[in-house]
Parts: structure tokens; C-alpha cells; sequence
């Protein structure tokens, strides 16, 4: 029997939808086409009305899509760049806001625990897919589709609102923007808002306009090579999202080799008094770079990379640009400003003892970050300006493969200080959800908000191995914790 309680809402703008066609900057072609995927976690009385918690959330959504009405729209060809995407709104356009209610025992399909056993397994992400985002998650990104989707998941206790956004008009940077008002219009609607300049050509005219002046992005970074195998490429419409995270590998006769199962998630927490340990140990210029310097140097260790004969190895980070720009671009503006920054080590001195390999590793990062300038940043929008339409850079190895990791760093969100009224209060903790990552020579790490007391979560996504030897680390242990696997056991 299926369950009466759950509903699909349609969010419009009050004042109606002009249809548009919004061009996109150089960078946002070439970011990654996939969602970005939100999930917060609040805990509420029972006795609150679950209806009137979704009216009020897609009431004040519907505020944000008013000043934001792109979030409406899908992704298109550019017609005078068709191997450019831009996104076309229309009158008819919608956010998609579905209601599941996870309480009612007239579901037929799999529920959600309590919220209460959500928090003892650490708020989990993992097998969150299926049955607490919305479908879109099921295909890939790819010409006609959606921008933005939400599901309201209500279990007794709590509730966890995902969020699925379009990659190709917003990074990490807008998220900060986008939960800010939506939890402020939540606790109280302001007067009828009117449609923002929320794409001003003038800063997307910025994004896409660069200069090599003889120069050439990092080689570490990107090369020129076909579109096809670029992040500019966009996919087929109505691709299954099955092989997302799952790059096909060749052999040397062109068979695909298939990766062996082995990659999982731990979440770790480091509280503030440790954190302020090992900047010290690390002679860190920031938390930051000492927190990554740890993790790259455990990862390498426990990978035994120099035994495997990768005497190189590399680190990636995304920033972003918005306040590194003369001028700087406003955190209101809707689009992609980050920029991925690599830095390489040896794997022998990598794998040190972790005292040893602190701080020379914490400044290689921070060196890193130091010497990208705004003239790299338009060498590479200039570059890829140039290129015919059959080629595009591409990164020489993938960003989240050895013998590469990927550092991201979501601390300064501030999630968990925007208060959404009496109902809902503030988010306990954020999440990205994502299915199980049936491959190996992962090498994910990713720092959450910052919690209220100040403390950090670090997500590791890592060979099964790796995260198993982590939990047996003393030198590791001696500044974090083993919070969570991240997994949902239903």
C-alpha cells in the first residue's frame, strides 16, 4: 500500500517565470557534469505537524527560486556554442520538492530508522541514495537536465532535507548562500522579493575571459586533449548515473579492466584542543594544511605507495576564487569560481614518521596555495578559449586515483550557526549521500563544517584496507577520533 502521506510539490517563483537563456562562464564548463548533493540532519519534537514544516519550507523556497529563477531551468546546448552548455528557463518551469514520510507503517517501501538510531550510526551517507534523495540522482547530468531538486525525508524525531544541485551553475562557494537565506526566509519571510541581477554577464564575462600570454596551465593539472574524455564533455541525455565514480581502466590490448571492491567511508572528528596540537606540530600556517598534511601522509603510508613504485605523488585542492579576484565576486553570484591547485612529493619522504613529514608537507600545501595567482587562473580560461571544438584540457590522472588525493575543505560553511526558526532550530550535521564505491586506489578527503563546539569532522574515502589501518594508527589517534563508518543498516 503505497503511503498518502508523501506528495511531489512544484516551487515556482510568486511572480511567474520569464523564459531565458542563461550563458555560462569558461569555468562552469568545465566542471565535472554530476550532482552536488546536500543532506541535512535536524531533530524535531514528534508533535510537531510535519505539513506545516514542508509548507513552510517550500514556502520560503520558493522565495529563493523567485530571486534565483535559473533553478528552475535545465541544462541546454549554447546555440551559438553547441558544444557549450547554458541553461533555458521556461514559464512552465518548477523545482521539484517531494515530501517523504517516513513514519507512516503504510510504506511498501524501505523506511529510514528513528532519528535517534540515524544519530548512534554517526549520520550516516552512505545507502542514503535510493531512499532519501531525489530520482534525478538516478542519471547522470546531461543535456535536458534539471537544476536544482529537494526531498523532505520526515522518521520520528527528525527530519533530512536533501538537496541536489546542478554542478554546471553552482560550486561549493554558493552553497554557503544558498542555506543562509533559505534558513532566513524559513524563520521569517521578509516583503516579496524581486528577481536578482542573479547572473550579471558582467562577472561571467570575468570567468570567461583569459589570456595565456605565452604561458600554459600546470602540466600536472591539465593537457590538451580530446573533448570527449574532458570534464567539458557533457554526457548522452538520460545516462544511468551507475558509472559516475567508476573510470574504465584499459589493459594493454584495449580489454577494460575491471577494479577490484574495496573502497569505504569513515567519518573522523578532531576536537578543537587537537586541532590547535597538530598546527603546532605541523608549524602549519593553517589548520587546514596540518589536517591534510596528516591524512596525505597516513594515506601514502598505509598504501605502501613507495613499495608499489610511485615515487611521485600528488595532492589536489579546489579553491575558491571568489575572494582572490580583483575585485572580488560577491557570494551571491550563482555560479562556478573555483580553481584546482596540485602539488606533488616524494613518496619516500611522504612516508616518514608522521612528526618528520608534518611540516614539510603542511607547507607544501600552504605553498601551493600561495602561488596561485589570479594570472594562472586566466591562463587556463584563456587556453581553453583557444582550443578547436574537438579538444579541451583534461587532468593527465584523475583527481580522486593514485597516485592522487583530493583535499577538500568545507569547514567555513557555517551551517551550523543559521538558525531555521522555533520548528526546525539549527542543522545538527550536513552530509553528502552517495551509493556504495565498488572500486579501489581511492584517495578522498573531505572536511565538514564546523560543528558549534568547534570541533571537525574528516570524511576519508580510501581503500577499505587504509580506513581499517587508520582505526590502529597511535600516531594518527593521537589527534583524531573514529566517529562513524557512515553506512546505513536498515
Amino acid at each position: 500500500m503505497a503511503n498518502t502521506n508523501d506528495s511531489d510539490e512544484q516551487v515556482k517563483p510568486l511572480h511567474g517565470i520569464v523564459p531565458k537563456l542563461y550563458t555560462l562562464s569558461t569555468i562552469d564548463q568545465y566542471v565535472p557534469k554530476r550532482w552536488i548533493t546536500r543532506m541535512m540532519y535536524f531533530e524535531i519534537s514528534d508533535d510537531v505537524s510535519k505539513q506545516e514544516i514542508f509548507s513552510s519550507l517550500k514556502t520560503s523556497l520558493s522565495y529563493i527560486v523567485t530571486m534565483y529563477p535559473q533553478l528552475t531551468g535545465k541544462m541546454c546546448r549554447q546555440p551559438d556554442k553547441p558544444h557549450w552548455v547554458a541553461v533555458q528557463t521556461e514559464e512552465d518551469g518548477f523545482v521539484r520538492f517531494t515530501l517523504k514520510d517516513h513514519t507512516s507503517p503504510s510504506v511498501d517501501e524501505p523506511r529510514l530508522p528513528p532519528y535517534t538510531r540515524l544519530k548512534e550510526l554517526g549520520f550516516p551517507m552512505q545507502g542514503l541514495v535510493t531512499i532519501a534523495c531525489p530520482d534525478i540522482m538516478h542519471l547522470e547530468v546531461a543535456e535536458g537536465s534539471p537544476i536544482f531538486a529537494v526531498q523532505a525525508n520526515f522518521v520520528h524525531g527528525g527530519l533530512l532535507l536533501t538537496t541536489v544541485l546542478n554542478h554546471i551553475l553552482v560550486d561549493g562557494g554558493w552553497w554557503t548562500e544558498l542555506f543562509k537565506l533559505w534558513s532566513s526566509f524559513c524563520k521569517e519571510l521578509p516583503a516579496a522579493p524581486t528577481q536578482l541581477d542573479e547572473h550579471p554577464m558582467d562577472i561571467v564575462e570575468r570567468l570567461s575571459t583569459g589570456e595565456t600570454k605565452g604561458k600554459s596551465p600546470d602540466v600536472r593539472n591539465w593537457v590538451v586533449g580530446e573533448a570527449a574524455k574532458s570534464t567539458f564533455f557533457v554526457p548522452k541525455v538520460g545516462t544511468p548515473a551507475s558509472s559516475i565514480i567508476h573510470p574504465k581502466k584499459l589493459s594493454s590490448n584495449g580489454d577494460e579492466v575491471k577494479a577490484p571492491v574495496g573502497s569505504s567511508l569513515r567519518i573522523w572528528t578532531i576536537t578543537a584542543a587537537k586541532q590547535k596540537e597538530l598546527k603546532e606540530a605541523a608549524k602549519a600556517w593553517s589548520t587546514m594544511d596540518a589536517i591534510f598534511a596528516c591524512l596525505w601522509n597516513r594515506n601514502a603510508v598505509h598504501k605502501n605507495l613507495n613499495g608499489r613504485g610511485l615515487e611521485t605523488v600528488y595532492a589536489r585542492m579546489p579553491i575558491d576564487m571568489r575572494s582572490r579576484l580583483t575585485p572580488p565576486v560577491d557570494s551571491s553570484y550563482m555560479g562556478n569560481t573555483v580553481a584546482m591547485l596540485v602539488t606533488e612529493a616524494r613518496t619516500a619522504k611522504l612516508q616518514g614518521s608522521l612528526s618528520d613529514s608534518l611540516p614539510s608537507t603542511a607547507q607544501k600545501l600552504r605553498d601551493a596555495i600561495k602561488a596561485y595567482t589570479q594570472e594562472d587562473f586566466a591562463v587556463f580560461i584563456g587556453t581553453a578559449n583557444s582550443l578547436p571544438v574537438d579538444k579541451a584540457l583534461v587532468q593527465p590522472f584523475p583527481s580522486i586515483f593514485d597516485p592522487c588525493i583530493l583535499l577538500n575543505d568545507h569547514s567555513k560553511m557555517g551551517i551550523h550557526t543559521f538558525d531555521w526558526g522555533e520548528k526546525l532550530g539549527k542543522v545538527e550535521r550536513l552530509r553528502d549521500p552517495m551509493d556504495d564505491v565498488p572500486v579501489r586506489n581511492l584517495s578522498v578527503c573531505q572536511v565538514m563544517p564546523r560543528l558549534s563546539n568547534d570541533n571537525l569532522e574528516i570524511i576519508t574515502l580510501f581503500d577499505h584496507e587504509v580506513n581499517d589501518a587508520l582505526q590502529h594508527d597511535e600516531e594518527f589517534l593521537h589527534y583524531f577520533q573514529h566517529f562513524s563508518d557512515a553506512q546505513l543498516w536498515i
